[in-house]
C-alpha cells in the first residue's frame, strides 16, 4: 500500500511524486494506515533538485495467541483469512487494528475470534477449540427435545397458556400467549388493562387486530409465518411442514459453544438458531436485524420453559419475563375463533 503524501498540509500524491516548486521553505509529509507520519521540512533552492525519502514507520503490537484444551495446541493461526507460519503457542507481531483470528486443527472445529491490536502493546488470547461436529440438524433438534423433557411430554400437550411481563424503554407491557393443539393460537399485549394488539390464527387464516383497525390474511408471509408460529410442538415435526434445517458449525454465544443452525421456511425467509452444545437447550434466533435471546430456563409440569426473553430490534431492546405457564388446562377451541 502506497503511502500519500503531502506538501504543506495538501495532498499531492501517492507513491512517488515529483514537481516544479517555486524556491523556498515546504513541510513535506508521508501519511499511511497503521503507520506513524514521517516529515521533513525542506529548503528549495533555485536549479537545484532536492531528493528526499519519507517512510512512515509501522504502528506495531503483538499477539500472543494460544488455545485450549491442552490436546488443541499446535493450532494453525489464520488472521483475516491469511495462514500464518506459526502454530499454536505463539506470538505474532502485527499493526495496530482489528483482526479475526481463527485456529484449526484436525480433529476440532474451526474456533475464531475479534481481537484488537494496539501500538507498542501485547493481546492476550487463548482461544478454545470445541471436538468435531459430528452432528446434524436433526441430532441438535433432538438434543433439544430431550433437554426440555422429551417427546412424550411435549406430545401430552394439548394446550397451554403463558402470561409475560415486557419491557420497552421504561414501559411495561403485559402479553399472554394462548395456543391449543394442532395449530390455533390467540396472543394479546396489554397495557393498563388497555388490549393494544391481538394475533390470532384459527387455522384458515391469520388476523391482527390494533387501534388501527383489523388486518386480516389467508397467504402470503405473515400467513405462512403465522401458521407456523402456532403449530403445537413444531420441533417434533418441523419437516412435515415444509422446514428444513442445517447445521453450519460451531459458534460461542455469550461464551458458550453452541450449535449453529440455518433455518429455511417454505415461504422463502431464513434465519439462524443456537443450541447450547452442552445443555442442548436453545438459547438465541437470529432472523435479519432480530435477535432474541432465551435464558432462565425452569420446570414447569417436568418441561424446561425460557423464563426470560430478551428481542432486539435494531436499537430498541425488549426484555420479557414470564410470571405464569399453565398447561393442558382445557382451553376451548371457540376460544380461538376469529369473529366475522
Amino acid at each position: 500500500e502506497h503511502s500519500d503524501i503531502y506538501i504543506d498540509d495538501r495532498k499531492v500524491g501517492e507513491g512517488t511524486y515529483s514537481a516544479d516548486l517555486t524556491p523556498g521553505p515546504y513541510r513535506l509529509k508521508a501519511v499511511r494506515p497503521q503507520h506513524a507520519d514521517a516529515e521533513r521540512e525542506v529548503f528549495i533552492r533555485l536549479a537545484q533538485t532536492e531528493n528526499v525519502t519519507l517512510v512512515p514507520a509501522p504502528k506495531t503490537g503483538y499477539l500472543s495467541i494460544a488455545s485450549e484444551p491442552f490436546e488443541a495446541g499446535g493450532a494453525e493461526i489464520w488472521i483475516d483469512g491469511r495462514r500464518q507460519e506459526q502454530h499454536t503457542p505463539a506470538v505474532i507481531p502485527l499493526l495496530e487494528g482489528s483482526y479475526e483470528v481463527r485456529l484449526k486443527k484436525e480433529g476440532f472445529a474451526d474456533a475464531f475470534e475479534q481481537v484488537e491490536i494496539r501500538e507498542r502493546e501485547t493481546t492476550n488470547h487463548v482461544i478454545r477449540l470445541g471436538k468435531t461436529v459430528t452432528s446434524n440438524a436433526a441430532s441438535v433438534i433432538n438434543k433439544y427435545i430431550e433437554a426440555v423433557g422429551g417427546k412424550s411430554q411435549l406430545e401430552s400437550i394439548k394446550d397451554f397458556s403463558i402470561k409475560m411481563t415486557a419491557s420497552t424503554m421504561g414501559v411495561q407491557i403485559q402479553i399472554m400467549r394462548y395456543q391449543k393443539a394442532p395449530y390455533y393460537s390467540l396472543q394479546k399485549m396489554q397495557m393498563g388493562g388497555m388490549t393494544l394488539q391481538q394475533q390470532l390464527f384459527d387455522g384458515v387464516k391469520a388476523l391482527i387486530v390494533s387501534q388501527m383497525g383489523v388486518q386480516e390474511f389467508t397467504e402470503g408471509e405473515i400467513f405462512e409465518q403465522a401458521k407456523l408460529q402456532s403449530v403445537m410442538n413444531l420441533e417434533l415435526n418441523y419437516a412435515d411442514y415444509g422446514i428444513t434445517k442445517e447445521l453450519l458449525g460451531v459458534e460461542k454465544v455469550n461464551g458458550k459453544d453452541s450449535f449453529k443452525l440455518a433455518v429455511f421456511l417454505p415461504c422463502g425467509t431464513s434465519s439462524f438458531e443456537y443450541y447450547d452444545i452442552e445443555s442442548g437447550l436453545k438459547i438465541q434466533t437470529v432472523s435479519g436485524e432480530n435477535l432474541t435471546t432465551f435464558s432462565d430456563y425452569q420446570v414447569v409440569d417436568g418441561m424446561l420453559f425460557a423464563h426470560k426473553i430478551v428481542h432486539e430490534a435494531g436499537s430498541q431492546i425488549t426484555e420479557m419475563v414470564v410470571d405464569s405457564i399453565e398447561i393442558n388446562t382445557g382451553l376451548e377451541l371457540v376460544f380461538f375463533k376469529i369473529k366475522e
